[in-house]
């Protein structure tokens, strides 16, 4: 069975149509999403979405965001949504070198590990291409 799955972010809507299943980056860990999931309402975290299509996976970076379930499906409302071939891969890594910089040589460790999960999602999405 599938359910009607979007991401939109303030920019795009990223994504539009049915799913299978859904894999989607809660603050607290990854969250499946099936049809006929409970409703729920939930803060996304920076990681990376898996939306299963019929026999295929499309994966996206999500930074931020929240996401529901409901009567309508799966509704991703994320700050940032990324798909693997937007990926600078020596630009992403470039950046997680100078995060991981900031964690050793800052006092501002939550924001350079903020840095480094979104860093980290740029180099592992661009693998899924």
């Amino acid at each position: 069975m599938s359910f009607s799955c979007r991401i939109v972010t303030p920019s795009s809507a990223a994504f539009s149509g049915s799913v299978e299943y859904a894999s989607i980056p809660a603050h607290d860990g990854q969250l499946g999403v099936a049809d006929g999931r409970a409703p729920l309402l939930v803060k996304l975290g920076t990681c990376l979405l898996r939306l299963d299509t019929e026999g295929d996976a499309q994966w996206f970076a999500v930074h931020g965001g929240f996401a529901q379930v409901g009567a309508e499906g799966l509704v991703v409302l994320a700050e940032q949504c990324e798909r693997p071939s937007e990926v600078d891969v020596e630009a992403a890594r470039a950046s997680l070198t100078e995060a991981n910089a900031g964690v050793q040589n800052s006092g501002t460790v939550v924001e350079a590990e903020a840095a480094q999960q979104a860093s980290r999602a740029r180099i592992d999405l661009a693998g899924k291409n």
